[in-house]
């Protein structure tokens, strides 16, 4: 029932965000795909990366002076969906990346982990 409510995308109008958990193989990634395209196909502007590529681009535009611009860039979507997909940043890069992505939209995030 829950997902035929995410379906209609109004937690995209009130900028809300999703964070699905659950086991490997539970089905976290088809459901946030899905909802990405029905968001898609109401009109919003949709991102979908994992969260390791995510951090791994951050670095980068951060060593090339063009985090500011990814930074605005990631503001322009209206639904940014980010999977875990089983990859961990180690600890030790989190720490050194003191760096991030502020959408202004919805946030979908699909992890194993707990928060």
């Amino acid at each position: 029932m829950l997902v035929l409510e995410l379906v209609r995308c109004e937690y995209i109008l009130r900028r809300k965000n999703i964070i699905a958990l659950g086991n490997s193989g539970a089905g976290k990634t088809h459901i946030a795909l899905s909802l990405g395209l029905a968001a898609c196909q109401k009109g919003f502007s949709v991102a979908f990366t994992t969260a390791a590529a995510l951090f791994h681009q951050l670095m980068e535009a951060r060593d090339e002076t063009r985090l500011i611009k990814l930074q605005r860039e990631s503001q322009e979507v209206n639904l940014l969906i980010i999977d875990e997909q089983g990859n961990r940043i180690s600890e030790e890069r989190q720490k050194t990346g003191e760096i991030g992505v502020v959408p202004t939209g919805s946030l979908e995030l699909a992890s194993q982990g707990a928060f």
